[in-house]
């Protein structure tokens, strides 16, 4: 289960900062959304508003259409690289599949609409971003829905591929073709340059869409340094969020131990208080084979020795959301 990694050039104290990020797209905890849509959260950096400032203003398209809020002129100036795709007012096609993800509780859909609207939104300004943003999107790790399932399906899990099928058609009416003429008329004013081939492809083919879906950052929001870091049980970092006034926008990476020049930094990708078989059914919705680190191996022979087992219940609801593909 290794990706790209990331290893430590010096030595690195323990409790010490690695380093800071700002998301590359955030895709919040959906309490959070929830907070955003009820215009009590920042709908670009997720802010709680609290009381009433002079700050705060509305989006700049409606403040009836669109329940958006930001804490600020900078905020809401830099909410134009994404938000004006998935503003109900400027692209009334945005709200069937943003109320489909928020239903299916669909992470990874709604993580993947924001990075489409940036992205899409970069051809727009043919400001020298696209490209740049291109190389982020293109490093982040990905695991395809299918090859996902082909790892669940030892546990009896079966793909829910006519949501899928519906999530691309609602996708495809968001982001290219909306029925309704005014949708289109909407659309069309916001994508005046034409979108390249290329682009079109890469974005807008299924099994692209498959694959855009199994990003695996898509939990909170996707940050490009971050996505490197592999996994362990036994993470030698951890990612804090320190920075509550802007609740999930910023990330800080803090040494759990000390670490060596050469050695490799990783996080956990599940709770690490889980047990060894709750571990193991979580990475395998990440689409991650078995977990071969020594404390893995250690709790599997105990687990086979003691004959534990989960309920039926949890591998049912284990298997119903991941039926979905739900991060």
């Amino acid at each position: 289960m290794k990706g790209k990694g990331l290893v430590a050039t010096e030595k690195i104290s323990e409790g010490e900062v690695v380093w800071k990020e700002n998301p590359f797209i955030l895709a919040p905890e959906w309490d959070i959304y929830d907070l955003q849509q009820s215009s009590g959260a920042c709908a670009f950096c997720s802010t709680p508003l609290g009381n009433y400032s002079p700050l705060h203003l509305p989006c700049s398209a409606s403040s009836i259409l669109c329940p958006a809020m930001f804490c600020n002129r900078l905020c809401r100036s830099q909410s134009e690289k994404v938000h004006p795709l998935l503003c109900p007012a400027r692209n009334p096609a945005s709200r069937v599949l943003l109320k489909f993800a928020r239903n299916a509780e669909w992470m990874a859909l709604h993580a993947l609409a924001q990075c489409t609207s940036k992205l899409l939104l970069d051809v727009q300004r043919d400001d020298g971003t696209l490209d740049e943003d291109l190389q982020v999107v293109q490093s982040l790790a990905e695991l395809g829905m299918e090859e996902r399932f082909r790892l669940l399906r030892e546990g009896g899990t079966e793909p829910d591929r006519d949501s899928w099928k519906m999530a691309h058609e609602l996708f495809l009416q968001t982001f290219k073709s909306p029925k309704a003429p005014d949708e289109q008329k909407k659309l069309a004013k916001i994508l005046k340059r034409p979108i390249p081939e290329s682009i079109q492809k890469d974005l807008f083919e299924y099994d692209a869409f498959l694959r855009g879906l199994g990003h695996l950052e898509a939990h909170g929001g996707l940050y490009t340094l971050h996505s490197h870091l592999n996994h362990a049980c036994t993470p030698n970092v951890s990612v804090r969020h320190f920075y509550q006034h802007t609740t999930l926008s910023r990330i800080t990476v803090v040494a759990k131990a000390a670490i060596e020049p050469g050695q490799e930094l990783l996080i956990t990708y599940v709770d690490p208080q889980g047990n060894y078989k709750e571990r193991h059914r979580r990475l395998l919705e990440w689409g991650f084979g078995p977990c071969q680190c020594e404390r893995c191996e250690a709790e599997e022979k105990e687990s086979k020795a003691s004959g534990t087992n989960t309920t039926e219940a949890d591998e049912l609801a284990d298997q119903l959301r991941a039926g979905f593909g739900l991060m």
